[in-house]
C-alpha cells in the first residue's frame, strides 16, 4: 500500500481501536462501581491502550516514510507498556495489601 493512503487507512483503525478500549474501560468501571467487582487492573490495562492509540495518532502525523514510523511505534510502544505493567503489579499490590489489612 503506498503511504499517502496507508496513513488515513491506520488512522481509521486506530480510532476504532480507541473508541474500542473507551467502552471497556466504561464497561469496566461500571462493573467496579455497581457490580462491586474488583478489576482494578483492567482500568490500569485499557488506559495504558488509551495512550498508546493517542502516542500512535500522534506519531502518524509526524513521518515522512513507512521506516521513520515502524521505528517510532517499536520505540513508543515500549515506554506505556512498561507504565501500564507497572499500574498493573502496583494495582494488584495494594488490592493484596488491603485485604490482608481488612482480614
Amino acid at each position: 500500500m503506498e503511504l499517502k493512503n496507508l496513513g488515513p487507512f491506520l488512522e481509521r483503525q486506530l480510532i476504532i481501536a480507541f473508541v474500542a478500549q473507551l467502552v471497556f474501560f466504561g464497561c469496566n468501571l461500571w462493573a467496579i462501581i455497581k457490580q462491586d467487582k474488583n478489576c482494578g487492573w483492567l482500568l490500569n490495562l485499557n488506559m495504558t491502550g488509551i495512550f498508546l492509540m493517542i502516542n500512535y495518532d500522534m506519531w502518524m502525523k509526524c513521518m515522512d516514510s513507512f521506516e521513520t514510523l515502524k521505528a517510532a511505534m517499536f520505540r513508543n510502544s515500549f515506554e506505556p507498556l512498561v507504565a501500564g505493567i507497572l499500574g498493573i503489579v502496583a494495582s494488584l499490590i495494594l488490592t493484596k495489601a488491603f485485604r490482608k489489612k481488612e482480614d
